[in-house]
């Protein structure tokens, strides 16, 4: 599915949106979807909109995306940037389990991390 060339992996394609999109005008609509603001002594996390405005944010994008992933209607080039959205994201996501001073906040964040996969119903089944 990825052409060839610069993002021809899967490991390049996912430094898609901050290498490129975000040096781009045409992507400023990917900015808030890098994120979603979680309170740190949350038990559980629920998408709404004091979290995550007008479905802008990092787990409402994972959802969107693969859905545009899974779409065999959809355009080829929809598809790519949909792959290289969520590769991305499940990265970012996973980025505060590296840092020892938010040890705390990546357990939390592994538990965000199990929600959105059971929620998302993602194209690598």
């Amino acid at each position: 599915m990825l052409p060839s060339g610069d993002y021809g992996t899967l490991y390049l394609t996912a430094t898609w949106p901050d290498r490129d999109a975000r040096s781009n005008p045409r992507y400023a609509w990917v900015d808030p979807l890098h994120y979603i603001y979680v309170d740190i002594g949350a038990a559980r996390v629920e998408v709404n909109d004091a979290n995550c405005e007008r479905g802008d944010c990092v787990i409402s994008a994972i959802e969107r995306f693969s859905r545009q992933l899974r779409d065999p209607e959809a355009p080829e080039w929809k598809r790519i940037n949909a792959l290289r959205l969520v590769a991305h994201f499940v990265g970012d996501m996973h980025q505060p389990l590296i840092n020892r001073r938010l040890k705390q906040a990546g357990v939390r964040l592994a538990g965000l991390l199990n929600l959105v996969f059971s929620r998302a119903e993602l194209p690598f089944d």
